[in-house]
């Protein structure tokens, strides 16, 4: 009997299992089934929010308030795109005297309706009667024509491959820019009747000025003076660093003459030190005697360089004498 009861318990706890096993799929099948009525419900919201938007805008057209119209299709558009939106949308530009994007809106309908559409007759009449009201103008680039120019129209930009096609626009007052690198912007204004086509060759405005108000000559001119004024700041600089360095020299010279005074009797006998004092005097006064002269023309070189930079603007700048002798180098001068 207790193995029929445990036999019994065993058996709910497997017929348990089971109840369970079949209950898992079950209750992910309601979830998803409720994402799929709760997606599906927004998705017929989008809908009905767009169709209530383009009733909307047909009621708009049909009063000629074509304004509100196009809106009211745009906003139906972003919601819920639709050819036939697009198709009202074109026929509000047009209505609106907007015949460039009247036209480019119909004809991507026309690409756009499936064959036998019975819409693709009537918006091939609103293509071609929209066409026969653009403005076409034709730009062609003048002789001086420079690397890099673009003719701007709007916000369209051509390069020269652009130029030479009949671009549609519509009627009324119309701008051309042409811009180039170190170019002046050269502005063309244009006015189009409906229907109207026009040739106009375009070029390239004058030379721009430089950066500092000067021409490309004065430009030029001030480069070099600038050139001139760093090589001359860099010369005084390193004639300075030469100088110095022969001052040093100079001192180890005093330096190896006192050990040799010291180290050496008056027949000009010499111990080590003293020997090994002179031959290293000997070197130094050569070293010194050398970077004093070249800091000194250096020196000389840098500062002509700055009295010729401040004599072409003008301004005297002072006189300057420069020499080398036995006794060094010297460098005199009047500075104003």
């Amino acid at each position: 009997m207790n193995q029929r009861l445990g036999s019994q318990f065993v058996g709910r706890i497997r017929s348990t299992g089971a109840f369970e096993a079949m209950a898992k799929p079950r209750w992910r099948l309601g979830v998803l089934v409720l994402a799929l009525m709760v997606r599906t419900s927004s998705a017929l919201a989008e809908v009905g929010a767009a169709a209530a938007l383009f009733s909307s805008g047909r009621e708009a057209f049909r009063h000629g308030d074509f304004v509100t119209a196009r809106e009211k299709f745009r906003e139906s558009e972003r919601i819920e795109p639709a050819v036939g939106t697009e198709l009202n949308l074109g026929l509000c530009e047009e209505q609106l005297g907007h015949l460039t994007a009247a036209w480019h809106l119909l004809q991507l309908v026309v690409d756009r309706l499936p064959p036998g559409d019975e819409r693709i007759a009537i918006t091939h009449d609103h293509v071609e009667r929209v066409g026969r009201r653009l403005a076409r103008f034709t730009p062609l680039a003048g002789d001086d024509w420079p690397t890099g120019a673009i003719l701007k129209v709007g916000s369209t930009r051509l390069t020269r491959w652009g130029l030479g096609t009949a671009i549609p626009t519509d009627p009324g007052d119309t701008e051309l820019i042409v811009m180039a690198p170190g170019r002046v912007d050269k502005r063309y204004q244009l006015h189009l009747d409906e229907g109207d086509a026009q040739v106009i060759v375009v070029q390239a405005g004058a030379l721009a000025a430089s950066p500092m108000g000067l021409g490309h000559s004065g430009f030029a001119r001030a480069q070099a003076s600038t050139s001139k004024r760093t090589a001359g700041i860099l010369a005084v600089g390193a004639g300075g660093s030469l100088v110095v360095v022969g001052a040093l020299a100079g001192l180890q010279v005093l330096s190896a003459k006192a050990t040799m005074e010291r180290e050496c009797d008056a027949t000009h006998a010499c111990s080590p030190e003293g020997l090994s004092a002179a031959s290293r005097g000997r070197v130094l006064s050569v070293v010194g005697t050398a970077a004093f002269a070249a800091g000194a023309g250096l020196g000389a070189l840098g500062v002509w360089f700055l009295v010729g930079e401040h004599s072409a603007r003008g301004r005297p700048f002072g006189n300057l004498a420069a020499g080398i002798d036995v006794h060094g180098a010297t460098l005199r001068g009047r500075f104003e």
